[in-house]
């Protein structure tokens, strides 16, 4: 998908690109869980909504580490991405095309 993306750009252009971004299972995965329930607990969501957005998180996304984004990014032909965002486990990224 990135090299498809990558090889419809004009060198230079930027990709702007987001995503879960933890390693299922890693201490900060489930610290970052922990802190993301709590958070939608204390905005008022029911818990009931929030067990099931949690079960189906689980199992139907597929988190990428940040190195291997770092790598998929660089093998599509994107030079280093700047982060421009941070929260829990969602991280983005600006990735230029290689001239």
């Amino acid at each position: 998908l990135l090299k498809s993306i990558c090889s419809r750009l004009k060198p230079g252009a930027p990709l702007i690109f987001a995503d879960l971004n933890e390693e299922r299972g890693s201490p900060r995965f489930e610290k970052f869980s922990k802190l993301w329930r709590a958070w939608q607990l204390h905005a008022g969501m029911p818990e009931h909504q929030v067990d099931k957005g949690f079960r189906t998180m689980i199992k139907d996304i597929h988190f990428v580490p940040v190195t291997r984004t770092l790598e998929l990014l660089n093998g599509a032909g994107f030079e280093a991405p700047e982060p421009f965002f941070s929260g829990l486990m969602f991280g983005g990224w600006i990735a230029r095309r290689k001239a």
